[in-house]
Order: structure tokens, then sequence, then C-alpha cells
């Protein structure tokens, strides 16, 4: 087993999209959030012969004086299946290298058929790119359908952006919503604009814009890895509120289609705690699925008592 640590973006990016990994594992995301959060990350991946059989894009995180943990969102990214022993081996290499706990959210539906009590899992909706636009379209609620035509008829256009004042308008509607939810988004104008202009062939930000005239209906960011899109921000001024959303989605599945992904993930639902987002979603004919979710390991037991917080606050 050989072992390669700091692969370079466009290497990296290109075997994630083959293995059809996530991108808050690519270097697109890695790379952006290091220039503009100032988030320290390392790139692992490990070969048997020539054939890569895991990928783990690493975050430092940990608290001073206690210990580093190694974040590993939507990942690690396996390659032919997962394998405890080579898991075991890259443990065993993470606590050398100093850290004391390692947490993993694999982006992968769960084998398991009931939880225990705690945390709700993670859940998001798939929509299936690969029935094509027809099949897509029956598959769309009804309300949706009505939704797409209503805002046909009022003018509203949706197609992808580049313009800095589009997304200019984005993040800072983004930022009302935020407040006026009382919800902190992910996401600043310095990250997506590091987004959308550091995209390569394989990993790639794409703002899409609805719009009716001068005026913005609605925007959406999302994020392409290799064949999949995921849906990562979202808003709609509500003077545009009835269709103009639905619009905006068909148009970013239609597009996909287009390029010939397979997947369009809308990247977590919470029918309890966010039931208007849940029911949007759902409209968009898709399926729920339950991830793996958060798992971790301690690796000292600094790392158990980092774990015993983490799990206290719930991140």
């Amino acid at each position: 087993m050989r072992w390669e640590v700091d692969a370079g973006s466009d290497s990296w990016d290109e075997s994630l999209s083959k293995l059809g990994g996530h991108p808050l594992q690519s270097a697109l995301w890695g790379s952006a959030r290091r220039k503009v959060d100032r988030i320290a990350e390392h790139r692992w991946r490990a070969f048997d012969g020539d054939r890569l059989i895991l990928m783990a894009r690493i975050e430092e995180r940990g608290i001073p004086g206690l210990g580093r943990v190694a974040w590993i969102p939507k990942g690690p990214t396996w390659g032919g299946g997962r394998s405890p022993e080579v898991e075991r081996v890259f443990h065993a290499m993470l606590k050398d290298a100093g850290y004391c706990l390692v947490v993993t959210d694999r982006w992968v539906p769960t084998e398991a058929t009931s939880f225990p009590e705690g945390p709700t899992p993670a859940q998001t909706i798939w929509v299936d790119l690969t029935r094509g636009s027809d099949a897509l379209w029956k598959a769309l609620e009804s309300k949706a359908r009505h939704g797409v035509a209503r805002a046909r008829r009022d003018g509203i256009v949706s197609e992808p952006s580049g313009d800095r004042h589009d997304l200019e308008w984005f993040c800072s509607l983004c930022e009302e919503t935020e407040e006026a939810k009382g919800f902190r988004g992910p996401g600043s104008l310095d990250l997506m604009a590091e987004l959308l202009k550091s995209g390569g062939e394989h990993a790639l930000g794409s703002l899409f814009v609805a719009r009716v005239g001068n005026s913005r209906a609605a925007g959406a960011l999302i994020l392409r890895c290799g064949k999949t899109l995921h849906y990562f921000w979202g808003v709609t001024d509500r003077k545009f509120s009835r269709g103009a959303g639905e619009a905006l989605q068909w148009a970013i599945m239609e597009w996909g289609v287009a390029k010939g992904c397979w997947l369009y993930d809308l990247e977590g639902i919470d029918p309890t705690g966010n039931p208007g987002v849940f029911n949007f979603k759902k409209k968009l004919g898709g399926a729920i699925v339950t991830l793996e979710g958060k798992r971790s390991t301690p690796l000292s037991w600094r790392g158990v008592l980092l774990d015993r917080g983490r799990r206290i606050t719930g991140r």
C-alpha cells in the first residue's frame, strides 16, 4: 500500500470525480476555505499498486492545548469498497501525525435500518437525472409543475450567471434571509466568489439566477463534482415567491441532464426542524436518502474528551 500526502488540486479533483466523491472533499472547496477562511487542510490518498483505494481531504480542528481533530467532511471516499484494515492503517497514520480524534461524515446511504436515541440521522433528497427531462418533469409534484408554468407566463427566465453584481445580490439576499430566520449560513461573498472562479474540469461552482426583465427573482449556488450536482445555497425574493424557486430548480435539473450528470443532491432536509424547506425540496420528485452521517474515532485519551464535548454540543 502506498500513501500520497497533499496531492495537487487538478489530480485530486480528477480522482475524486472518478470515484463519485462529494464536492466538500474536493480541492476546489478545500483551497477556497484555506484562502478565504484560513482553514488548514491536507489531502491523503492510498493506492494498492496503481489502484486508488482511499481519498480523504482533512480539515484541522480542535482546541488549543487539548488536541487536533481530523475532520473529513462528506468523506473519506473509498474506491472499491470500505476496508477495515486500510482504515486502521489510516487512523494509525493520523495519530502519528498528531491528531487525537478523527470525525468522518461519508456521503453514502447508510446500511442501518434503525437508529439509537440521539441526533436525527442526516437525510437528503437525490434526484436521478439519468431519467431524462421528460421523466423528471412527470416526477415533479403538480404544485412544482404549476409553479414552473406560472413563472414562464410571468416571463421569468433562469440561467447560469457569471456577473459579479448577480453574486453580490445573491449573497446580500442570503444574509437578509439568514438574519430574518435566525440562522447562520455557511458561506461568505468571498468564499462564493472563490468557488465560482477557481473551478476546473472536474469540480466547479455555478450561480443560477432567475430573473424577470431587469429584476432578479431567485438564485442558487450549485457545486458540481464529476457527474453529480449539489445544491449548496439558495434564496428567493419574496416579491417573486410564486413559481420562481421551482423554475430555477427545474432549469438546474435540465442543465444537469444536458451536461450528462447522473445525480442532483438537494443537500439536506429536516422535516421537523425546517418543514418549509423540506416540503419545497420534496416537490422536486427525488428520493429521500438517509446518509451514514458523522462517525468519530478517538485516537487518544484527549480524543475521548474532545469527542465527549462534540457530542454534548452536537457539533
